[in-house]
């Protein structure tokens, strides 16, 4: 049965409320830039954490409230992610960012568009219902895909837990349960426009791992099988899998670097799958010669060695990994008469390399992969005694490799030596084009050039952990546990080009000093929260090369933070006991207060 799609409310904060907006649109289109919008506001959610409050806005500049709506009233926050989220592409900015909220997290688009967040609303009666707010980048909030609750008693939420993200930041995808309707809606923002894609069609079951956004078109996986679609069409259709068709869809789906190709997986049954391409238009094609068990796409937050499926920029290629008792990896170009190279086999690596993560196609069809054993006493399976590897097919479907990190000695398959390399965290480095590498086996921090294979340059040596990793313009900052003495904690920079090793930048005498909440700016700063033992949380601030810190504030500074329209810190303090102050740090120093109600519990919900 159809969902309806009434309470689709749609309203900006920013104008008066004259009336609800027509169904299926939003406010005329936002500006993505500060200077088109005459006044910056910050909204604020006035509620416990976890429970139910309004959300109202404050001017940027003197603190005061400018509207306390009754569209959003009895609201609480939920959690969201969004499919497709790997620590490896984190910092690339086409990709939507996971902040914490107190309770939950929210995601911020790409590009400066604004930050997504998840709501429930209580109803007269008991019923619930269900919803997202986009915070724009001026500051002014947007409800957008309001529902009622699904259920006995429609208190279930209808939407699925993951959203689909544009990488231009100027919409989202997202899809209701099979209880709940089953349909597929795409909501542009910027054109304010929302769409059913599946109006036509019967309910379906669609995956946390299928939602997919490209600038021209998009897709979205189900157990009925692929859908796909135009960004200006009315309607998805069905992706022709060739007959027959097969009878299981694994509804996991991976896309290129530059989401012109995706890759997912069907075939006879679960443990028997086939693998496709498709690109925007025309039938999948098959790729793989036989069926086998292959393993999920490989994102966040199940899997933090991913993506284990992959597809080239052009569309030539695909990997994937099957697990055959051993985990091994399979190339293939796509062509009439699929061949596929199973380049993890005997005659490329000594069998004890059973284990890989993190593939992904560069410039665009040179296959990186993390080959190396499974570390059977961490609960998520992490490798150790790795190397990282790069592997092409030529014409005849032979393969070439090149160990890009060497810790092994070995340069040329095959490959009998097992590497040293224990991956505990990677992060791709636009601009550099090169990885950053925590190895938590030989206690260091890597980066490593795919264009010049060798030993790898080492950047910070005796780390312990690396607890979160953000660039500011052209730098990166990274939080670490040291191991030696007690293990402090630093904070280091490091040149956004990996060619010189870090800098240390702060750090507390011991392990349990903390730097918490690393939040990026678009004005090329970032803050982060300092937390001490048995003393008050302390903001500090890089910018400019230099680091600033406001005074001990008497109170726990608690997630969201973020950035003003006009460029301030926003944080939120907590006080005591159902008490909090919003606050804003500007680049001139002082802090200022958002005149915010006495004694009820608050966060800012930034757009950044």
């Amino acid at each position: 049965m159809k969902i309806p799609s009434a309470i689709a409310l749609v309203v900006s904060l920013a104008a008066p409320l004259a009336g609800a907006s027509p169904q299926g649109s939003m406010p005329g289109p936002p500006s993505g830039d500060r200077a088109a919008t005459p006044r910056r506001t910050v909204a604020v959610f006035l509620g416990p954490q976890g429970g139910f409050g309004d959300v109202r806005t404050y001017d940027e500049a003197s603190g005061v409230e400018l509207a306390a709506p009754p569209e959003l009233e009895n609201l609480a926050l939920l959690d969201l992610d969004f499919v497709g989220r790997s620590d490896l592409d984190s910092l690339l900015e086409d990709r939507a960012q996971r902040r914490p909220l107190a309770t939950g997290a929210r995601l911020v688009l790409p590009r400066g568009a604004g930050s997504i967040y998840h709501f429930e609303r209580a109803l007269p009666g008991g019923a619930r219902s269900f919803g997202f707010l986009w915070v724009r980048s001026a500051g002014d909030v947007v409800v957008v895909g309001e529902r009622p609750g699904s259920g006995a008693v429609g208190t279930d939420d209808p939407w699925l837990p993951r959203l689909g993200i544009g990488p231009e930041g100027r919409g989202f995808l997202a899809a209701t349960r099979a209880s709940a309707g089953g349909d597929l809606f795409v909501f542009e923002l910027h054109s304010g426009i929302e769409r059913n894609l599946t109006a036509q069609l019967a309910p379906r079951s669609f995956s946390v791992a299928g939602l997919w956004l490209h600038a021209t078109w998009g897709l979205a996986a189900s157990d009925e099988g692929v859908l796909r679609f135009g960004r200006q069409a009315s309607a998805a259709r069905p992706v022709d899998f060739g007959s027959p068709a097969p009878a299981h869809f694994s509804a996991q789906v991976a896309v290129s670097k530059n989401r012109a190709f995706a890759v997912t997986t069907a075939g006879s049954s679960p443990a028997d799958l086939h693998v496709y391409v498709l690109g925007a238009s025309g039938p999948a094609q098959r790729v793989s010669a036989a069926e086998a068990p292959v393993t999920p796409a490989g994102y966040l937050p199940e899997h933090p060695l991913g993506p284990y499926l992959a597809v080239a920029g052009d569309g030539s290629c695909a990997a994937w990994r099957a697990d055959l008792g051993a985990r091994e990896v399979f190339l293939a170009r796509v062509q009439a008469q699929p061949t596929e190279v199973q380049i993890t086999g005997g005659a490329f690596f000594d069998d004890t390399m059973n284990e890989v993560g993190l593939l992904g196609f560069y410039d665009p069809a040179r296959l990186h992969a993390t080959v190396g054993e499974r570390d059977t006493t961490d609960p998520l399976d992490f490798l150790e005694n790795t190397d990282v590897y790069e592997v092409t097919l030529d014409a005849t479907d032979t393969p070439s490799f090149a160990n890009l990190t060497r810790t092994s000695g070995d340069a040329q398959a095959p490959f009998l030596v097992t590497g040293t390399i224990e991956p505990k965290a990677m992060r791709w480095v636009p601009g550099a084009e090169r990885v950053l590498v925590h190895d938590g086996s030989a206690e260091r921090v890597l980066s490593i050039d795919p264009t010049q294979p060798g030993p790898a340059r080492v950047l910070i040596g005796q780390v312990k952990d690396v607890d979160w990793v953000e660039q500011v313009e052209d730098e990166l900052l990274l939080s670490v546990r040291r191991d030696f003495g007690s293990r402090p904690r630093e904070v280091h920079r490091l040149s956004a080009s990996l060619d010189a090793p870090s800098s240390f930048l702060t750090g507390g005498p011991d392990d349990t000093t903390q730097f918490l909440l690393p939040t990026p700016s678009d004005d090329g700063w970032l803050s982060f929260v300092r937390r001490d033992p048995g003393a008050a949380d302390r903001l500090q601030r890089f910018f400019g090369g230099s680091l600033d810190t406001l005074p001990p504030m008497g109170g726990t500074l608690i997630p969201p933070m973020g950035s003003a329209p006009g460029g301030a810190t926003l944080l939120n303090l907590q006080a005591g006991a159902g008490a909090g102050a919003a606050l804003q740090w500007t680049l001139a120093g002082p802090t200022r207060r958002l005149r915010t109600p006495a004694g009820i519990p608050v966060q800012v919900l930034p757009a950044r």
